[in-house]
This record gives C-alpha cells, sequence and structure tokens, in this order.
C-alpha cells in the first residue's frame, strides 16, 4: 500500500530567485507538504532541527556556512537526513565531496523543472518505502503481540486444568501452592518491586510444585519424613518436571521458570536440584523460597497448637542464615508480625 503521507522539505539557497523557482517546483509534487526556506546554513540548521525536517535541497557555495559544512552539521545531529545538492557546472570536486558526506543525490545549475521533479520523486519513493518498512514492523510487531497474548492464555487455562487435576490428586498441594502465592504476593509488594515482576512471582509461586503431577502417588501422598532414600530422591526431581512442564511455552519467561526450577534451593547450599548457594540463587526463587518453607511449617505444626504463628516465626528466625536469605526473610517476618 503506498504511503500518502506529505513530506517536509528544507530550500537552503543564496540565490532567492532560485529559491522561488525551487520553491514552486516542489509545489508541483502531490506528496511535498510543508516547504521551508533560507538563503543561509546557520538558519538552515536551526529550521531542520525545529520542524523534524524529511528532506533539504541545499546550494554548495554559501556564505556564513557553505553547503558541504551544513551536510556534516545535519548529519552528526541526525545519519538519517535525505539530502539533495545543487551546484553549478563545473564544481564537481563540491559534488563528490558532497555525496562523501552523505548527500542522497546532486543537481547541476541550469537545471530544468524535470530534473527537479526526478530526483525529489526518487527520494520520496526512497521515504515512503521506508515509512511503510516501519509500519509494516509495527503491525507485525503488534501480531506477534497479539499472537503470544493468545498462546499465554491458552497455556494458563490450560495450567488452571492442570492445577484442578493436581487439586483433585491431593488437595493440600493445591491449597499449599494457592497459599504460597497469596503470601508471595504480599512479600514482593512490601518489597516495593515493579508490577511486572510482582505478576511473574505471583504466577510462578502458583505454579512452583507443578511438576509433583509426575510423582507417583505412593511418595506424593507421604509425609516427607516418611519416605525411603531412593523415594526422597525421586520427589526432588519434581522442580527439573515442573520447569520441562512449562519450558515449552514460557522458555523466555526466566521469572518463572527459575522459580519452578530453584524454589528448593537453599542459601547455604544444601538445597536442591543444583545445590545454589546465597547470591547466586535468583532473586524470584529466593523470595518463594521463604514462602514455600513458611507454609510447609505451617502445615506440618497443624492447627491444634495454640502457639503455632510463635513457633513458625521462631523457627524461621532459626534458618535465617542457611534456608533463607536474610534480608528477604527479614522482611516477610515483619510481615508475619
Amino acid at each position: 500500500m503506498k504511503s500518502s503521507k506529505k513530506y517536509k522539505f528544507l530550500i537552503v539557497e543564496d540565490e532567492l530567485p532560485v529559491l522561488k523557482i525551487l520553491s514552486d517546483i516542489l509545489k508541483l509534487s502531490p506528496s511535498v507538504g510543508t516547504i521551508y526556506t533560507t538563503d543561509n546554513g546557520e538558519h538552515a540548521l536551526e529550521l531542520f532541527k525545529e520542524n523534524s525536517i524529511d528532506v533539504i535541497i541545499t546550494d554548495i557555495l554559501m556564505p556564513k556556512i557553505t553547503g558541504l559544512e551544513l551536510i556534516k552539521k545535519i548529519r552528526e545531529y541526525n545519519t538519517e537526513a535525505h539530502i539533495i545538492v545543487i551546484s553549478a557546472y563545473g564544481n564537481t570536486d563540491y559534488l563528490r565531496e558532497a555525496i562523501r558526506n552523505g548527500a542522497y543525490d546532486y543537481i547541476l545549475k541550469p537545471f530544468t523543472v524535470d530534473e527537479i521533479l526526478f530526483s525529489v520523486n526518487r527520494v520520496i519513493e526512497k521515504l515512503n518505502f521506508l515509512e511503510e518498512r516501519k509500519n509494516y514492523v509495527v503491525s507485525l510487531e503488534n501480531a506477534v503481540k497479539e499472537t503470544r497474548e493468545k498462546l499465554e492464555k491458552s497455556f494458563y487455562d490450560s495450567l488452571k486444568s492442570i492445577l484442578n487435576a493436581l487439586e483433585a490428586r491431593d488437595k493440600r498441594i493445591y491449597k499449599h501452592c494457592h497459599n504460597v502465592s497469596i503470601y508471595s504476593e504480599k512479600l514482593v509488594r512490601k518489597m516495593e518491586l515493579d508490577k511486572k515482576t510482582i505478576e511473574k512471582i505471583t504466577i510462578g509461586a502458583l505454579l512452583h510444585d507443578i511438576g509433583k503431577l509426575a510423582v507417583p502417588d505412593n511418595i506424593l501422598l507421604k509425609d516427607e519424613s516418611e519416605l525411603k532414600r531412593e523415594e526422597f530422591e525421586l520427589l526432588k526431581q519434581h522442580p527439573v518436571i515442573g520447569k520441562n512442564i512449562v519450558l515449552p511455552v514460557l522458555k523466555d519467561d526466566a521469572s518463572i521458570l527459575n522459580i519452578i526450577f530453584y524454589h528448593h534451593e537453599k542459601f547455604d547450599g544444601s538445597g536442591y536440584p543444583e545445590g545454589l548457594r546465597g547470591e547466586k540463587i535468583p532473586l524470584e526463587a529466593k523470595i518463594v523460597s521463604i514462602v514455600n518453607y513458611y507454609d510447609n511449617l505451617e502445615n506440618k505444626i497443624g492447627d491444634n497448637d495454640s502457639n503455632k504463628r510463635e513457633l513458625v516465626i521462631e523457627e524461621l528466625k532459626k534458618s535465617s542464615s542457611k534456608i533463607s536469605d536474610p534480608e528477604i526473610l527479614k522482611i516477610f517476618l515483619s510481615l508475619l508480625e
């Protein structure tokens, strides 16, 4: 589709009759919009900077600032500027220098109407092409974004179904994921992280145990303290399995993948699956790890103990340097207390 955009032209010519002729010729082109004129390079540079000029037509030999100097200054300001040079016949050295400095085209004096229009039409064709390409890139980016959003929505709808399956299989795990998501969101808001990060961590926390779908029932339904060594080794695979489940769609979403894969890493390096230590553990995983540990403690202590909250907080404090990032834990404890 041809662009219907009208372009801004600037004519720089110290011979006023020639300036008037050039202006009149430009008005013959339907693609030429506003025409700015000046008889000196200094004023031309001001006009160019202030008015988003698309094309400059300039003479070479002018007082104060020559056409060659003007080209250099304009190209320093905007390397994409389109410049047509006009010069008297015989000044071919000047023309070669102008082309080397970035002039798009040149015309020799005395010129004809057709020569000016031919050169102007050439540059307008290029500008139209650039405009169409820019519009195409924007439309393509929008289409990609829309498609990605549809895919993500479809994926999250599928994940909801998977979580529903997890709930049907073991309501404790489903409730645990839900609790971890709620408290993780509260924690990251307390930490005053940006909106996008809060969203990613909330989703990642909800999905952090999704890998347990592939853990056999005889292991999944047991308390961890009852597991045999080989059974616990199988359970430890759920972060890897979880990451593989979501990887096809979320391969570019490092935050959610980090939460699913690293939420059992410990600050002292004794966690799994990779035994990362301290600052090597991604921030989002450290956040969810603390909340995950907190909710597991709540479930372990049970609701019958009247001092449940105090016991949980005390246990969290004990874990400060071993399991959790001390600074994040401090913020989480302030949230609880």
